[in-house]
């Protein structure tokens, strides 16, 4: 690993000839591999003895150590450490997957997670090469208020056909992937590349630069070496394999809260033949035991409950105006509505607690003209440019555009907008809402137009 920290500015082209820091082990004892998924295509690739990756032909059927870089793979950025238990049930939450999971709450506030089938099929250890990568990073990105770079390259410096991945990281502890670049000879252009890749798709913020000019402005170039001689961490395969020395990689069976089932079959094994050595008046004892301790339990249950219980009704009692604040307000609705509506359009409410939508229905007038028609008098008689300027309808305060579609038979618009009528932690608190954010109780399925201030489903057109 080398952080680039130089007093005076070094020139791009020098990152390609920047010889490696750590000795590099042989390919024959390691048996390492790089597992890829992108664009929905899988492929494997080992590791020679440089580090240089080698695309295989089929997935390897055993290997001593393999890290991934899927683009399915979970990284969660989290404020503050969590058991294995609750990090297992926010990804299914917020993914919707039953995840393979590593929980680095406490050491990296993140949450590292795969599909749980796909776990299992791996042969041996298996590690996300995102964690590795943020443990390396994790001293550069303590220091600095700035974004952190950092550069996987796979293979030795002046190779032919080297591979590399940029990852930038935001203060925020959210990151940027750049694609893996593969055959390349020198990295400062993949570096330049990925980097401006990034901030244009506003996945990396922060850079004290114009990635757009750095080609054509001195001064940018000049600004972005600077940058990089402060930010970047470069990393090779051995630096990988020094961070993946304490490592256990993804969880290759199932877990019970942390615990691989195996180990609880043994425990309760040795168990077993510990009663059978204590005999008769053991096991009544451990059963006394036993009953106490579920006795203990379901008290303490008790008071947790009673106490979440006092908590909400305080909070509730605390939340002025709580009544108007759990309500569709039609006037709003209505108002947003007005806002959208063009003449000869359409405009269509449906509103719950949960959300809300307006579909501005546009006719596409020139389809429907009869045929035989001058086209070009069919066009100035239809109107485009009030077609165009019903299309480019800015949404209400509030709103977002969701999107703009067309009938399959092309003789009309839809633009949709959508809004969040009443936040759902506030529905959550007073438990309309279940933990997987949907509504705790059914709204009605039939549309009606809702009496003011008056909870429930809202629809008008």
């Amino acid at each position: 690993m080398r952080f680039f920290g130089k007093k005076t500015p070094a020139p791009m082209a020098e990152l390609a000839v920047a010889e490696t820091t750590t000795a590099m082990p042989a390919a024959e004892d390691l048996g390492m591999y790089l597992y890829v998924k992108s664009k929905g295509e899988r492929r494997w690739y080992r590791m020679n003895p440089s580090g240089q990756l080698v695309m295989t032909k089929e997935a390897p059927a055993a290997y001593a150590l393999a890290f991934t870089l899927d683009e399915d793979e979970i990284r969660y950025p989290v404020q503050s450490p969590l058991t294995y238990h609750n990090g297992y049930r926010l990804l299914r939450q917020e993914r919707g997957i039953n995840a393979a999971l590593i929980n680095r709450s406490k050491q990296f506030g993140t949450l590292y997670g795969i599909e749980e089938s796909l776990a299992h099929s791996f042969p041996s250890t298996t590690i996300p090469l995102l964690l590795l990568v943020d443990k390396i990073a994790s001293e550069q990105r303590a220091r600095s208020s700035e974004p952190t770079v950092a550069l996987v390259v796979f293979g030795q410096t002046g190779e032919v056909g080297l591979h590399a991945l940029v990852i930038g990281y935001n203060n925020d502890n959210t990151v940027a992937i750049g694609t893996l670049a593969t055959n390349m000879a020198d990295l400062g252009p993949v570096l330049s590349n990925a980097i401006r890749l990034m901030v244009n798709a506003a996945t990396l913020k922060g850079v004290p630069f114009n990635p757009a000019q750095v080609n054509s402005n001195p001064e940018q170039k000049r600004l972005e070496t600077e940058f990089l001689e402060r930010s970047l961490v470069r990393i090779d395969v051995a630096d990988l394999l020094a961070a993946a020395a304490d490592e256990p990689g993804y969880p290759r069976e199932p877990l019970l809260r942390g615990v691989a089932l195996r180990s609880i079959a043994k425990v309760a094994i040795s168990t077993s033949a510990t009663l059978a050595a204590l005999g008769w008046g053991g096991v009544l004892y451990l059963s006394e035991q036993i009953k106490a301790v579920k006795s203990e339990t379901a008290q303490l249950d008790l008071v947790r409950d009673a106490s979440q219980a006092k908590v909400r009704t305080a909070l509730l009692e605390r939340i002025e105006g709580l009544s108007t604040k759990l309500t569709i307000q039609p006037d709003l609705m209505f108002a947003a509505a007005d806002a959208v509506w063009r003449k000869g359009s359409r405009v269509q409410l449906d509103a719950t607690l949960q959300r809300a939508q307006l579909n501005l229905i546009v006719p596409n007038i020139r389809i429907n003209m009869p045929p035989g028609l001058d086209r070009r008098l069919t066009n100035m008689a239809t109107g485009d440019e009030a077609l165009i300027e019903a299309l480019r309808t800015a949404p209400p305060q509030g709103w977002t555009l969701n999107g703009i579609e067309t009938s399959g038979d092309l003789n009309a618009f839809n633009v949709t907008f959508a809004n969040v009528p009443v936040d759902g932690g506030l529905l959550d608190l007073v438990g309309l809402v279940n933990p997987a954010g949907q509504p705790a109780v059914a709204a009605p399925t039939a549309a009606k137009a809702a009496a003011p201030n008056s909870p429930g489903r809202l629809s008008r057109q």
